[in-house]
């Protein structure tokens, strides 16, 4: 009987420190910490963000991460293969940003929504760099599937705005350009 008291004790003990384990990469980490902090005044459930460079805590996440966050859904991609246990259908879109879709002059592919970029063969320009939100955006309107059709229509990545100017204005088969919105004109 004595043995049963002390393991339902130990048992409670444990239940009631529970708390949320969150992992992710340095970038994000300080926005997550906001928001642990927010979520813990609100529920009084215990958060911890660990962050970091993955090497640095993905073996114990693999054992007890109760969440993951990226920056885009190549990182998250990154860690469902690594993770056994997780799958494309977990990743829930808490945020986006803006992007912004550039066009020939007078539109001749006729570009209205960003689920052309899915169903139409156009060439694509994209800008490369951890916050890819066009990926997140063919995640949010669908699944793995919207991804890998944009993914497909994709030509070349550039690595800036500069370039991709560079490279919009000397390659006229580049139908759209995709482009996270900085507030400003290219």
């Amino acid at each position: 009987m004595m043995k049963k008291m002390l393991f339902l004790n130990t048992l409670m003990a444990s239940l009631l420190s529970a708390k949320i384990l969150i992992y992710g990469p340095d970038p994000a980490a300080l926005a997550m910490r906001e928001l642990a902090l927010e979520f813990e005044k609100k529920s009084g459930e215990r958060v911890v963000v660990n962050s970091g460079p993955s090497k640095t805590w993905l073996y114990k996440a693999r054992q007890d991460a109760d969440l993951f966050y990226a920056p885009s859904a190549k990182s998250m991609e990154r860690y469902i293969e690594l993770v056994p246990n997780l799958s494309i259908d977990d990743i829930s879109i808490i945020h986006l940003c803006q992007t912004n879709l550039m066009v020939r002059p007078n539109n001749p592919l006729k570009i209205t929504s960003f689920n052309d970029l899915l169903d139409k063969k156009v060439k694509i320009m994209a800008m490369s760099g951890g916050h890819n939100s066009y990926e997140f955006i063919a995640l949010k309107m669908g699944n793995g599937e919207n991804l890998t059709k944009l993914r497909k229509n994709i030509i070349v990545y550039a690595k800036g705005p500069k370039e991709a100017l560079s490279l919009w204005r000397q390659d006229p088969n580049i139908d759209v350009l995709l482009a996270l919105h900085v507030g400003k004109r290219l």
